[in-house]
């Protein structure tokens, strides 16, 4: 499968565009011209970290739900 890409004034590709019908299928994502996702596994983050803020945040955001 190809990627269409967005040709900046320069000729250079500008971005490219990822299809993909979930996280598995990622093979790689660039942003900028670094590599931020290689085989599903995010480089830039530190994602057990970034789970358990999400995870909080969703656990607080009920909470104050339910207390209306």
């Amino acid at each position: 499968m190809t990627t269409p890409e967005i040709i900046d004034k320069t000729g250079k590709a500008g971005a490219t565009l990822v299809f993909a019908a979930s996280q598995r299928d990622l093979e790689a994502v660039y942003i900028g011209g670094h590599k931020v996702v290689d085989h599903r596994h995010v480089l830039t983050q530190d994602m057990t970290a970034v789970e358990q803020q999400s995870d909080s945040r969703v656990v607080r955001a009920l909470r104050e739900h339910t207390k209306h």
